[in-house]
């Protein structure tokens, strides 16, 4: 059987793609909360290419005029910080030359190859979105958690950037290692963004989920479009703040997540 390239998510990555194509396998960002190293045990900080560009226009030429998007990446970020990523740059190409929709999510920040690529994807931007992650504004904690990666502050310049280049422009706040620091993020990025995506359990241990609710709340107040995730719904449900759902867009789609939120009795909160 051929090789597949393009392909539909599973689970809670489905609530941020309905289809997904991942450039490189390993990620020099070595992010402690990543699914990638706890889940799967890729553990690899070397970036290695996996694409048959071949293949790729094929499912791009089958995907022509579908209005799902295709997000960049889930197994590694598309724009790894210390690699130049002209990989990601082609593979961009090819997307958009077939009219299929592209969503972008990195933490490389200003990377160069995001500068490179930024002036192909502007003159799509109808069928363009980048985001970033967004977890901790103090920096030190960051280089704990996310080492590799982009300050926070340097995200944000990315969104800024892209901004001004007409996309539209997303935030993962999932992990939230800290509500305070989710929010201070928001404090920072607010002007620069059109949507939050808001999840909870992510490969890393939760301080108490009190500060949730806040973090929801902070981002309706900065008049942002929230998108929430299944399992932030849950942990809402259970305390007692089903009323902010209705106020976010529902992320989850899959069967397992059709049961009313307050009959899962299985969801951990740490």
């Amino acid at each position: 059987m051929a090789k597949k390239y393009i392909y539909e998510p599973k689970g809670r990555a489905r609530e941020y793609a309905p289809l997904a194509l991942n450039v490189y396998r390993g990620c020099p960002h070595a992010c402690d909360y990543c699914y990638v190293r706890r889940g799967l045990g890729v553990k690899d900080t070397t970036p290695h290419y996996r694409l048959d560009m071949d293949v790729v226009r094929r499912e791009a030429e089958a995907l022509r005029g579908d209005p799902r998007p295709v997000l960049l990446s889930f197994y590694s970020d598309p724009y790894p910080r210390g690699f130049d990523a002209v990989e990601t740059g082609e593979a961009i190409r090819v997307l958009l030359e077939h009219d299929v929709r592209v969503r972008v999510l990195s933490k490389g920040g200003m990377h160069p190859g995001l500068v490179r690529d930024m002036a192909v994807l502007a003159d799509h931007a109808d069928r363009v979105e980048y985001g970033t992650t967004l977890s901790l504004w103090d920096d030190t904690r960051r280089a704990v958690v996310e080492p590799g990666a982009a300050c926070a502050a340097e995200r944000i310049q990315a969104l800024s950037y892209a901004r001004k280049m007409g996309l539209r422009t997303w935030a993962s706040l999932e992990p939230i290692v800290d509500p305070a620091e989710t929010a201070a993020c928001l404090d920072h990025a607010h002007d620069v963004l059109d949507m939050v995506k808001i999840g909870w359990i992510n490969y890393a241990k939760h301080p108490a989920p009190d500060g949730l609710p806040d973090v929801i709340e902070a981002a309706l107040g900065h008049g942002l479009e929230v998108g929430l995730k299944h399992d932030a719904a849950k942990v809402l449900a259970r305390l007692g703040r089903e009323d902010l759902v209705p106020r976010c867009v529902q992320l989850w789609v899959q069967p397992e997540a059709s049961a009313p939120l307050e009959t899962d009795r299985q969801m951990s909160l740490v």
